[in-house]
């Protein structure tokens, strides 16, 4: 681990999201199933408010907690959140919410654990709203996407083979 300011910790965030941004619109671009486009379309769409958001707060932020030096995970855990969350021209709409749904806990997880790696309450206090808006982006995120399922039932990642299943 190194230590950076939580000025940097925002650009790499953002710079992650871009990398995002960028694989959604070439996947749309690209794409012409009209299930996968409004998908990506809504990713794209909340990226770029998170971006707007982050970039606003590096910008007019607390310069205290900007300044705020943290002992930070290298930036190989963003840029493998970034690779797992990439998209590909023939990628089914399912992937691509599980992957969406995937990175969302992902972040939460990231945020929580920066919030963890500090002593000083304002960056804790950030990184925790930050992981708030993210669980708050996560859900609603998962209740659109949920409206494109073809049975209703939102995508389901990661299910233990011992759970027990429904009978309905």
């Amino acid at each position: 681990m190194s230590y950076q300011q939580i000025a940097d910790v925002v650009d790499q965030l953002c710079s992650s999201l871009i990398q995002i941004l960028q694989a959604a619109i070439a996947t749309m671009q690209a794409s012409s199933d009209s299930r996968t486009c409004r998908i990506l379309m809504s990713i794209h769409t909340e990226h770029e408010r998170l971006h707007t958001g982050l970039r606003a707060y590096r910008c007019e932020g607390d310069p205290g907690v900007l300044r705020s030096w943290l002992q930070f995970v290298t930036s190989e855990d963003l840029d493998r959140m970034v690779h797992d969350t990439t998209f590909t021209t023939n990628m089914p709409a399912d992937e691509i919410a599980a992957r969406k749904l995937k990175f969302d806990q992902e972040l939460i997880d990231f945020y929580g654990h920066l919030a963890n790696y500090s002593n000083n309450d304002r960056v804790i206090n950030f990184f925790d709203e930050l992981r708030l808006e993210a669980e708050t982006r996560a859900a609603n995120q998962s209740w659109f996407i949920r409206e494109f399922q073809p049975d209703g039932d939102p995508p389901v990642t990661n299910v233990p083979s011992n759970s027990p299943q429904s009978s309905d």
